[in-house]
């Protein structure tokens, strides 16, 4: 029997059964699946009646649109090979890497890994003090977020999860923040738009944003994720140093359809 696609049903207890069988990995799909569904096509494949792989396109960022890959192999190839977009920003398995290339070009690509912490890991150590960022903060976050390249950012994450950050003269200088967050205890969320002005480097200052974030994270959620360059050495110390542990490796990257 052929594989079937078509656009998510009603029910998505099906795709969340099969996305929680790895936390960790599926933070940021299942939160788009629930939190951020009305930002979001889904399409689902099914073999013998059994969901066998799913394809998320989100289309709440700023720019592009971006899209997720997760399934057997057979299932990502005819998902990718219908996608309508000409170009699109891919966060795929490193294994998928080679199915979107058969319908895609990558014009930028990175090779990520997806970093795991959990509360009897994290190794806190000494920090600045932070401050908590909500709402009432939007403009300014929002300012400080353009003038940087944290392509993650979405005016709305400050209302899903914790965001923190330390001033110098009474302006920001660094912020870390949570991007996707999905059912708490125990759930998972993920942390991102991890910035500190290049100035200010080097004092500390985005491990303690990182660790405020974490420790806020931690009364809710059990698994607390990040995404970082597999060659940005100077972070994966620290976050090695905190108790992150390898997860998953990913292929990130924008790419055109072929003609």
């Amino acid at each position: 029997m052929p594989l079937k696609v078509q656009p998510l049903s009603k029910s998505t207890k099906e795709v969340e059964d099969f996305l929680r069988k790895d936390l960790p990995f599926n933070g940021l799909p299942l939160y788009d699946l629930t939190i951020a569904r009305n930002q979001c096509e889904w399409f689902t494949a099914h073999d013998k009646n059994r969901l066998v792989g799913c394809l998320i396109v989100f289309k709440g960022g700023r720019g592009m649109y971006s899209f997720f890959t997760r399934g057997d192999l057979k299932a990502v190839k005819l998902l990718v090979s219908l996608l309508p977009y000409s170009s699109i920003f891919a966060i795929v398995p490193q294994d998928h890497r080679v199915l979107v290339e058969e319908h895609y070009q990558f014009l930028t690509i990175g090779k990520f890994l997806l970093m795991d912490l959990t509360e009897n890991q994290y190794r806190k150590p000494e920090t600045h003090p932070t401050e908590r960022l909500t709402l009432r903060n939007l403009e300014e976050v929002n300012d400080f977020y353009l003038t940087t390249n944290a392509g993650a950012w979405n005016p709305t994450q400050l209302e899903i999860g914790s965001f923190h950050g330390i001033r110098v003269s009474e302006k920001l200088v660094s912020i870390c923040g949570t991007i996707g967050v999905y059912q708490k205890k125990p759930g998972v969320s993920v942390i991102g738009n991890l910035v500190t002005k290049p100035k200010f480097e080097g004092h500390g200052f985005g491990t303690s944003v990182l660790c405020g974030v974490i420790d806020d994270l931690f009364k809710n959620y059990q698994h607390v994720t990040l995404m970082v360059e597999s060659d940005n050495h100077t972070a994966l110390r620290i976050y090695d140093r905190l108790g992150f542990t390898l997860h998953a490796t990913q292929t990130i990257g924008v790419c055109q359809r072929r003609v």
